[in-house]
């Protein structure tokens, strides 16, 4: 008679193994998925603000009453939020941007997830359309922009080709979402 000795594994212990590893392996595809499709909503929730501010300097639109100049977005410094804000009531005058709440009031804040952030010199800034083209202006240079003013929104990790979006706000009025650090020529 022969000596049967077990070298190798059972057919219970491989499917116990590709049991474990497909589960593992559905978790991350769904986590990551879901973290792309959170960051490309929110851009997109940007990306709908940025012409809202635009829309309603285009529209003239009143707050609290007063005809404003303009409408602008702003970055808050510090942490996950941004809000639109009206600028100087019918004073088309520098500065053109986010000034303090008695000045410049809020018209809207959003929280972002607390794991993302808006990550370009925007911060503590603002990106201000002022009628009646609407001109775009970005900052405090006062100085209308010449092509486009990126917006970069990502995870709070380093940005990587899956973890960033960018947002171009055109001098034209165009409004776009791409996937690169660079905002296409107009």
């Amino acid at each position: 008679m022969k000596d049967r000795r077990s070298t190798g594994f059972t057919l219970i212990e491989v499917l116990v193994v590709i049991a474990i590893f497909s589960i593992i392996s559905s978790l991350l595809i769904r986590n990551l998925s879901g973290k792309k499709t959170n960051l490309t909503k929110l851009a997109h929730q940007i990306a709908a603000d940025i012409r809202l501010a635009q829309s309603y300097a285009l529209s003239s639109r009143q707050h609290d009453g007063t005809i404003r100049c303009g409408y602008g977005v702003r970055a808050v410094p510090g942490n996950s939020t941004y809000s639109i804000f009206a600028g100087q009531d019918n004073n088309c005058n520098p500065p053109f941007q986010y000034l303090n709440a008695t000045q410049t009031p809020t018209v809207k804040t959003v929280t972002m997830p607390p794991d993302t952030r808006i990550k370009t010199s925007f911060i503590g800034n603002s990106m201000f359309y002022r009628p009646p083209n609407p001109i775009l202006y970005v900052g405090s240079n006062n100085t209308p922009v010449a092509d486009v003013a990126a917006v970069q929104i990502g995870y709070i990790s380093p940005c990587g080709p899956t973890d960033c979006l960018t947002i171009c706000a055109y001098r034209s009025g165009r409004v776009e979402i791409i996937a690169f650090e660079v905002c296409p020529a107009p």
